[in-house]
């Protein structure tokens, strides 16, 4: 228990809370463990502030952030590869972005326009992964039929295509049994 004392309409009075522990879970790949913390309940007011930048450095500060999510993404892709962080905690699909974007609409203009950005870059980046149907798969292949110097047959290409396409159905499977599971059977 933890005595607290507060100045309620000029009085002052002494109260009795029960901090209530809590497990903290991973984020994004930036804690190293999962710990147990204990809340109260209150915390301290967060000041907002606002900036003005002129059109060139938003856009230096714009690729500058783009490059801290990209980092990020792949910080945390390579934690889940070597299973330093759970996979179904840290991955959302369509509906957990949806619960994530009205969170952040809930906190504010600043706070949707900031997540729908970072929505945005992580599917671009998903996007640049060296697997067909996606983009960086077409990239890879071209890459490696500029080494070759030829193209590659039809057979293998197909191959490809289908080893390419189920790995993103099942990743597809994976997210949207992640974001029920989450946020509908807990």
């Amino acid at each position: 228990d933890i005595t607290v004392t507060v100045l309620r309409d000029g009085q002052t009075m002494t109260l009795v809370a029960q901090p209530k522990t809590v497990q903290r879970k991973i984020l994004f790949g930036l804690l190293k463990k999962e710990t147990k913390v204990s809340k109260l309940g209150i915390a301290p007011k967060q000041e907002q502030k606002s900036y003005q930048f002129s059109p060139g450095e938003s856009i230096v500060r714009g690729f500058l952030k783009l490059k801290e999510i990209t980092f990020v993404t792949y910080k945390a892709l390579g934690s889940m590869i070597a299973g330093t962080i759970s996979a179904k905690d840290n991955m959302a699909g369509p509906i957990g972005i949806f619960y994530i974007v009205t969170s952040a609409a809930d906190l504010g203009m600043a706070h949707f326009l900031y997540i729908l950005g970072v929505v945005s870059a992580s599917l671009a980046i998903f996007n640049l992964f060296p697997v067909i149907p996606l983009d960086g798969g077409h990239l890879f292949l071209l890459g490696i039929e500029k080494v070759r110097g030829k193209a590659l047959s039809a057979k293998v290409d197909e191959w490809i295509a289908r080893v390419g396409f189920s790995m993103i159905i099942m990743l597809a499977l994976f997210v949207f049994y992640s974001d029920i599971s989450r946020y509908w059977l807990n």
